[in-house]
C-alpha cells in the first residue's frame, strides 16, 4: 500500500500575527521581501528536443559568443541589415548599466539552452502556434526578444507571411543561423536591436513573446512588448500570449523557513565573536557597526525570496489571484506595480512556514481575433516543473496552523528604485485561529482537485472507470491479532528514525511477507472479464483470515476494505466495489496482511482479458523498473538511486511517474521511514543491513499529474490515462537485498 509523502514535523516557535519575516507574532508590522534572484540552473533530462519540436535544426550554434565585430548578415532581405545598432549605438549600449544587469545573460547560448530545454515552455508556445494556424496563416508577425529564433521559426513554419525577429543581444547572430538552417530565411528576418529602437516596414497581426520572467513581473520584460504593441500591432491584432494571472499560496515549507531562521542566527553569532576578537586581538571595536551587519543578513537570511520547485503537498491552501491582464490592452503603469487583498483558508494542521507564488499566461487572441484553440501555461507546482519554478516567501520562524485557520492580509510588489527589472514584495497578513487541529493533512485534496484540472489537456478518449457499491467493511474474528490502530482507525505517527530489523525481527517479517506473496498469488487467479473487485477483496478477506493473519488496509485511517484495487486510471488506493472487470481493463490488486505483529506488502497489475500493446508496454514497464531498482539495492546505496533510475526508465519508454506516492519502511508498522522516492531527488539517506522497506512505483501512459475522488482514498490521473504500479518488500543484508514477496 502506498504512502503519501508526510509532511514533517518538528518542535519550533509558535508565532500568529504579523508580517512576513522575523518578528512575526510581536506585532503586525511591514517587512520588505526583496526578489533578489540570481538565475537558477535546472537540470532538464536529455531528451532530443530538435526531433520533438518539428525536426527544428539546432546544429548551427557556434560554440562560442562571437565578438562585437563577427556580425553575421544571413538572407537578401535589407532590413536585416539596416535595422540593426549602429557600432557605435551598441557599444554605448553594452556599457550601461541595463545591459549589465539584464541583457547580458541572454546572448549566450547555455541560457537559450535552459529555456529550450523546459518541455512544458515548448510545449505550450507550439500548441499556441499550430494548434491555432489559422491565425497565423498569411499574417505579419513580430518576435520581440526572439533569443535563438524558436517562436518566429513556428509561426514562419505556421504559414506567416512575413516575421520580424528582434533580439537585442549578440544571440541575434546565432538567430539567423538557426533561421537559415530550419530554410526559413525567406520568411524570417532578424534584427539586432532593442525594440524600441526598431523601424518596420508595415504594421504586425501578431505580437509573440516569452517576456516572462520569475513571479511574471520580475525582469520587466513586457515593458518592451507594451512599446511595440503600441506602434506596431494593427487595430484588432492580437498578442501571443494575451491574457496573465498572478497566484499566491501559503505553504508549509517548515524546514526551509527553519534552515533560513538558523542560517540567521548563526550569522549573528558569528558577528558576535568576530566583534570580540577583534577588539581583543586589534585593539578596535566593531561593535558599533551590529545593527546594520544585522539588517544586512535579515535582508539575506530572512528577506530574500527563494526560487523553489513546490511538491502539490507543500500547497496548504487554495491559491488566490492576485493580478489579472490583458495584454492586449494593459499599460506599463499596470504591470509597474500590484496591489492586491487576500484570503487563505488553511487546509490542514501543519505549519505556515512561507507564502508562495507562480503564474499563468494564456493564448487566447484578441476580442476581434480570438484563437480557435486557447492554450494555458502555467508555472503552478500541479503541473511539470518549468525554468520558472516558484517563488517562496519565507516565515520565519514558521507558525503553526490548522484547518480551517484563515488568513488575511495585503501584497504590495513594486520595482525597486535602484533596479527597475526587480521587485519588492510587501506582505502584511494576520492568521485567525478559527480552524481544527483534528483535520487531517489530506483535507487540502479538495483545493487540490480544483487546481489540478484547470491545466488538463489531452483527457483519455477511453471511459473512465465508473464508481460502483462500496459494501460494508467485512467483520475479524476476534482471536486475530490486529495491529494497534485498528481500534480508532486513525493513522499512526510515523517514527523519526529507520527500524535496523534484528535476526528475530526479519525472521517474523519474512513470514508476514511469505503470507503476503501467496495471498496476492491467490487474489490474481480471480482476475477476470465480468469479476468485480468486491468479489475479489471477499475472497481475499476470507483467505487471509484462513491463515490466522489480518489485512492491513482494513480500518487504516478508516480504509473499508482489505486490499487496494486500482482500476486503469485509478493509480492506488482503489476501494473494491460492484463494478465488473471488462476485456481490456488493467488492475493493480495491492495486498497487504498483518502477521504475528508484522506488516508485509506487495502489489501487481494484471491484465483482464485482451489488452491492447500500449496497455502491455505501460505494465511490463513498470514492472521493469521495480525490478531493476531492486537490483540497485545492498549496503552503502543512497536511497535516491532508486528514484533516478526509476525515472529515467520510465521517460525513455514515454511515460511519467506519479510523485505524491513513495516506497515506505515497513515491519512492526506499516508505514515508517525510510520514504522511498520514485523520481530523481537528492534525498540523503543510504541502506544498511537490517533495513526493510518496499518500493513500488506507479508510472502513467499521460501526465502524472493525480486526483483524489470523494472518498478520499481513491487516487486517479487526473486526464483518465493508465497508471501500472508493481511492489515488493525488500530486506538489505549484508551483501545485498533479498525479495521478501
Amino acid at each position: 500500500m502506498a504512502c503519501v509523502l508526510p509532511i514533517p514535523n518538528s518542535k519550533i516557535i509558535e508565532n500568529g500575527k504579523g508580517s512576513l519575516g522575523i518578528g512575526v507574532g510581536i506585532g503586525a508590522g511591514s517587512i520588505i521581501i526583496f526578489l533578489l534572484v540570481l538565475l537558477v540552473y535546472k537540470k532538464y533530462h536529455g531528451e532530443d528536443i530538435s526531433k520533438e519540436y518539428n525536426a527544428l535544426d539546432l546544429s548551427y550554434f557556434e560554440p562560442y559568443r562571437l565578438g562585437h565585430n563577427d556580425i553575421v548578415r544571413i538572407g537578401s532581405n535589407p532590413i536585416a541589415s539596416s535595422a540593426d545598432f549602429t557600432p557605435e549605438a551598441k557599444t554605448a549600449w553594452e556599457k550601461s548599466s541595463d545591459f549589465a544587469n539584464y541583457f547580458c545573460t541572454y546572448g549566450f547560448i547555455y541560457h537559450q539552452k535552459q529555456m529550450l530545454s523546459d518541455h512544458l515552455r515548448m510545449q505550450r508556445y507550439r500548441e499556441a502556434i499550430f494548434e491555432n494556424i489559422d491565425s497565423f496563416k498569411d499574417k505579419v508577425v513580430l518576435d520581440v526578444g526572439t533569443g535563438s529564433g524558436i517562436l518566429a521559426i513556428w509561426a514562419a513554419q505556421a504559414g506567416a507571411r512575413k516575421v520580424y525577429a528582434v533580439e537585442a543581444t549578440d544571440m541575434a547572430v546565432q538567430a539567423r543561423r538557426v533561421v537559415q538552417a530550419n530554410k526559413q530565411d525567406h520568411i524570417v528576418t532578424v534584427i539586432q536591436s532593442k525594440v524600441e529602437d526598431i523601424q518596420l516596414p508595415e504594421k504586425v497581426d501578431i505580437i509573440i513573446s516569452e517576456w516572462m520572467g520569475y513571479f511574471l513581473l520580475r525582469e520587466s520584460m513586457f515593458d518592451s512588448v507594451i512599446v511595440a504593441r503600441d506602434r506596431w500591432l494593427k487595430p484588432g491584432g492580437a498578442l501571443y500570449p494575451s491574457h496573465a494571472q498572478m497566484y499566491i499560496a501559503p505553504l508549509s515549507l517548515e524546514h526551509a523557513s527553519l534552515k533560513r531562521y538558523s542560517e540567521f542566527s548563526t550569522a549573528m553569532d558569528d558577528w558576535t565573536m568576530f566583534v570580540s576578537e577583534t577588539k581583543d586581538q586589534w585593539g578596535v571595536d566593531y561593535s558599533c557597526l551590529g545593527n546594520p551587519f544585522r539588517q544586512e543578513q535579515e535582508l539575506y537570511s530572512l528577506y530574500t525570496s527563494q526560487w523553489i520547485e513546490l511538491n502539490p503537498s507543500d500547497v496548504i491552501g487554495e491559491e488566490t489571484t492576485i493580478k489579472s491582464l490583458d495584454l492586449n490592452k494593459c499599460t506599463i503603469e499596470d504591470v509597474a506595480s500590484v496591489f492586491s487583498e487576500f484570503t487563505f483558508t488553511i487546509g490542514q494542521t501543519t505549519r505556515f512556514g512561507a507564502i508562495g507564488g507562480w503564474f499563468d499566461v494564456d493564448f487566447k487572441g484578441s476580442d476581434e481575433n480570438p484563437a480557435y484553440t486557447p492554450v494555458t501555461l502555467t508555472t503552478s507546482p500541479f503541473v511539470e516543473p518549468t525554468h520558472w519554478g516558484q517563488q517562496a516567501f519565507t516565515i520565519c520562524p514558521p507558525t503553526q496552523v490548522c484547518a480551517g485557520d484563515v488568513v488575511r492580509g495585503t501584497i504590495a510588489v513594486v520595482r525597486r528604485n535602484d533596479n527597475q527589472r526587480l521587485m519588492n514584495v510587501k506582505f502584511d497578513y494576520e492568521i485567525q485561529h478559527i480552524g481544527d487541529s483534528r483535520t487531517p493533512a489530506r483535507q487540502s485534496i479538495v483545493f487540490q482537485k480544483k487546481m489540478l484540472r484547470r491545466f488538463v489537456r489531452g483527457i483519455a478518449t477511453r471511459a473512465p472507470v465508473e464508481k460502483g457499491v462500496v459494501s460494508p467493511p467485512r467483520a475479524v474474528p476476534l482471536h486475530i491479532q490486529r495491529p494497534p490502530y485498528v481500534a480508532s482507525g486513525e493513522m499512526p505517527p510515523f517514527t523519526s528514525y529507520i527500524p535496523i530489523l534484528d535476526k528475530e525481527q526479519q525472521l517474523r517479517l519474512r513470514e508476514s511477507c511469505a503470507l503476503t506473496k501467496e495471498i496476492l498469488e491467490f487474489a490474481g487467479k480471480l482476475v477476470e472479464v465480468g469479476q468485480t473487485t468486491e468479489e475479489i477483496d471477499r475472497q481475499v478477506h476470507e483467505e487471509i483470515i484462513r491463515r490466522n493473519a489480518y489485512p492491513s488496509p482494513l480500518n487504516y485511517g478508516h480504509f473499508p476494505k482489505a486490499l487496494c484495487t486500482s482500476v486503469n486510471e485509478i493509480v492506488v488506493h482503489g476501494i473494491p466495489d460492484s463494478r465488473p472487470l471488462k476485456d481490456g481493463d488493467i488492475v493493480n490488486l495491492d495486498v497487504s496482511v498483518f502477521l504475528n505483529g508484522f506488516h508485509g506488502d506487495t502489489s501487481a497489475t494484471f491484465f483482464v482479458g485482451n489488452v491492447d500493446e500500449a496497455g502491455k508496454k505501460l505494465v511490463n514497464t513498470t514492472k521493469q523498473a521495480l525490478m531493476e531498482a531492486i537490483e540497485l539495492c545492498k549496503p552503502g546505496v543512497p536511497f535516491s538511486a532508486i528514484g533516478a533510475h526509476i525515472e529515467n526508465l520510465s521517460r525513455a519508454n514515454g511515460f511519467s511517474v506519479v510523485y505524491e506516492f513513495c516506497g515506505h519502511g515497513i515491519g512492526q508498522q506499516f508505514h515508517t521511514l525510510p520514504f522511498i522516492l520514485h523520481y530523481a531527488n537528492t534525498e540523503r539517506g543510504e541502506m544498511l543491513p537490517g533495513m526493510a522497506f518496499t518500493i513500488e512505483p506507479a508510472l502513467c501512459e499521460g501526465t502524472n499529474e493525480i486526483v483524489y475522488w470523494d472518498d478520499d482514498w481513491t487516487v486517479a490521473t487526473i486526464d483518465d490515462k493508465r497508471s501500472a504500479q508493481f511492489e515488493h518488500t525488500i530486506l538489505i543484508t549484508e551483501n545485498g537485498a533479498d525479495i521478501l514477496t
